[in-house]
């Protein structure tokens, strides 16, 4: 073609050139690029890449002006929020779609305001936060990828941390329809950035899906202000996170109502220095963590394979460490939004149920034990509280009732809530027992049940039976009782039999 391109030296500046000199030198070269009254949006990218693009920029614009005049056309204007990325970028472009790799402080240039406020890159490492970013210009679906992020903060979410680093990383923003809609309705002035980040798609209603995914994180300085927790250290691998947002575009990025829907799995994560007003912990592990929340229907359902925790503190009270398997929980919470990340107050009632929860060294102001273990727990959150488990087992167990060697408990059963409080066992055994009253080698039960309400209070018990029983120092040896049937009256009257 004869045009020659000035490559600026690294760093360096470049003459400045007149941005209409930019566009017709280009147009005499066969371009149909499209002119507006008052639009330089075409002239400012072009005049970008003119006075800072490179020599290779200027070579691929010769070998494929077609191509390029024809992305013009497409989107009616440049995106100038992509200005940065297309100068500092190895750009290409075919059918419709723009492909650019690049650092991500210029692909910072680009993210709407709302989240260029929220993060901030790390860039003592120079091989870092280089990215990869593609954009349909059909479908108006974005996609970056990053294998090493390094961020010096982070403020998203209600979330913040300081120095982490993500390893990894694949973002996609899928606006499917959003560019459709622009050439009907004929809109002037539209970027891709607007097609892509949520102005066009919102009055047409039209739907956004977000997917992160990550590899690895490690995120120092950890807080979460809204429930006043923090945390020393954060890592986590193979996090999975997809939000659909129905007609609401980008998620958090405008005033625009969310109805988002998100979906979510990570593979492990551990959490360092766990603080928040009434718990604590050195450490706590999640593996096969996966859920999902619904905004419009304010509920959700998470899951998990295992957790641990060592250094267990909840209101002053030392739980030591323990860990629980399969566990599976749903959460309602009417009245309160998107469960645990919007800014409203939860109104959380949940239920769920627990294969095993195990704990060793319990030490609180109401229980101590040296171990105990429970199967098959269930609970459930309304009106009323219940809990339930198919069996238990303590060791070195004592509270103020007394204490014992070693218990084992099945069909367990409790429930409390509108004034009344019931509770059943359906078998227990006992070893060791010392109480202030009575002490037995053994003690075992069945069906015991006890039922409190606005009627007063009533206990029965199957049966049971003692050995080496001492009551109130009187050694009465061995002992059974069958069809126990004890009430109390609201007036305080007392029956049994």
């Amino acid at each position: 073609m004869g045009q020659s391109y000035a490559t600026p030296s690294k760093g360096g500046a470049t003459p400045s050139k007149d941005r209409s000199s930019a566009s017709t030198a280009l147009a005499t070269q066969g371009q149909q690029l499209p002119q507006k009254a008052g639009n330089q949006g075409v002239g400012s990218t072009l005049k970008g890449w003119w006075d800072k693009g490179t020599d290779w920029v200027g070579k691929k614009y010769d070998q494929a002006s077609e191509a390029v005049s024809g992305a013009y056309n497409s989107v009616k204007e440049t995106a100038s929020d992509f200005a940065d990325v297309y100068q500092n970028s190895d750009l290409s472009y075919k059918d419709g779609k723009f492909s650019a790799s690049t650092d991500m402080d210029e692909v910072m240039d680009v993210l709407p305001a709302s989240m260029r406020e929220k993060l901030s890159l790390d860039k003592s490492l120079p091989s870092a936060n280089k990215a990869t970013l593609d954009v349909d210009t059909k479908t108006g679906k974005l996609s970056l990828k990053v294998p090493n992020l390094m961020l010096s903060s982070l403020n998203m979410g209600g979330v913040s941390a300081g120095k982490t680093r993500l390893g990894g990383v694949q973002l996609t923003i899928d606006n499917a329809g959003a560019l459709a809609h622009d050439y009907a309705k004929k809109k002037a002035g539209s970027t891709v950035a607007d097609m892509v980040f949520g102005k066009q798609q919102q009055a047409a209603g039209i739907d956004c899906t977000t997917s992160l995914k990550v590899a690895t994180v490690l995120a120092n300085d950890v807080s979460y202000a809204a429930e006043k927790m923090s945390a020393k250290q954060l890592e986590l691998s193979g996090l999975d996170v997809s939000i659909f947002n129905k007609g609401g575009g980008l998620p958090g990025a405008d005033a625009h109502p969310d109805q988002l829907q998100m979906n979510f799995s990570v593979g492990s994560a551990v959490v360092r220095g766990l603080s928040s007003p009434k718990n604590s912990a050195a450490e706590l592990g999640i593996s096969g963590l996966s859920g999902n929340l619904d905004q419009g229907k304010e509920i959700g359902d998470v899951s998990a394979n295992r957790i641990h925790a060592s250094g267990l503190v909840h209101d002053g009270n030392r739980l030591g460490s323990g860990q629980i398997t399969d566990l599976s929980s749903h959460i309602d919470n009417k009245g309160g939004g998107l469960p645990l990340l919007d800014q409203q107050k939860d109104q959380l009632q949940t239920s769920g149920t627990v294969g095993a929860l195990a704990l060793q060294g319990l030490d609180s102001s109401r229980a101590k034990a040296g171990s105990a273990r429970v199967e098959g727990l269930g609970w459930a959150q309304g009106q009323k509280t219940a809990i339930s488990a198919k069996k238990a087992h303590v060791e070195d167990a004592s509270s103020a009732l007394g204490s014992v060697k070693s218990g084992d408990l099945g069909g367990i059963q409790a429930q409390v809530g509108d004034g009344s409080v019931s509770a059943g066992l359906a078998e227990g055994s006992l070893t060791g027992l010392d109480t202030k009253d009575v002490d037995a080698s053994s003690l075992s039960l069945k069906n015991l049940d006890y039922q409190q309400g606005s009627s007063g209070k009533k206990l029965s018990l199957a049966s049971a039976q003692a050995s080496g029983l001492d009551a109130k120092g009187q050694k009465l040896g061995a002992a059974s009782v069958q069809g126990l049937l004890a009430t109390e009256g609201r007036d305080g009257q007392r029956s049994g039999s």
